[in-house]
């Protein structure tokens, strides 16, 4: 048993079901995780990450980017460079990711979402870090529109996070139904 907080009672995440997560729940353990290990000159939430993901997809993908890293609502935000390190993790990450995908009927073009997830890596590095120089193992091309969603990358607390999300999932659904 892997057991986690959710929802007010503690639940074991190997074998949770999809109806266990809501928009509400996500959107506000999001708000709370930082990117980056926390290791930026302010708090960049995995909510604010989410909502550039959104903007930088395709409009019928956009749901899906938001809710790319919705696993890590349960299971915190672990360094790409740490993740292969762990197998187990990324498992019972996939695992509730698959579940988060059924709950809401999302069908994710992974290629698509790792693009956008890239870019958006490269504007929190410059927005964010206030990063200059690039390795050349880091080359990432960034369309000219994407200077439109730089905001998103301010300093904000962790409730305007969610509700930026919660804004942002509230856009994306009313448009689906």
């Amino acid at each position: 048993m892997i057991p986690s907080y959710i929802n007010g009672c503690i639940r074991n995440l190997e074998e949770l079901d999809p109806n266990a997560f809501t928009i509400e729940n996500i959107a506000g353990a999001l708000s709370k995780v930082n990117r980056f290990n926390g290791q930026t000159p302010y708090p960049y939430s995995v909510a604010q990450h989410s909502v550039l993901v959104s903007h930088l997809v395709r409009r019928t993908q956009a749901l899906e980017g938001l809710f790319h890293d919705a696993g890590e609502a349960f299971v915190g935000d672990l360094s790409k460079w740490i993740k292969p390190h762990c197998p187990a993790f990324v498992e019972l990450e996939a695992t509730i990711v698959d579940r988060v995908n059924e709950r809401f009927a999302l069908y994710p073009d992974h290629e698509e979402i790792k693009r956008a997830d890239a870019i958006a890596l490269r504007l929190e590095q410059m927005h964010v870090q206030k990063r200059v120089a690039f390795y050349d193992w880091e080359r990432i091309d960034i369309p000219p529109p994407t200077s439109t969603f730089v905001h998103l990358t301010q300093e904000m607390p962790w409730k305007d996070a969610m509700l930026l999300f919660l804004v942002r999932y509230a856009e994306l659904t009313r448009w689906r139904q």
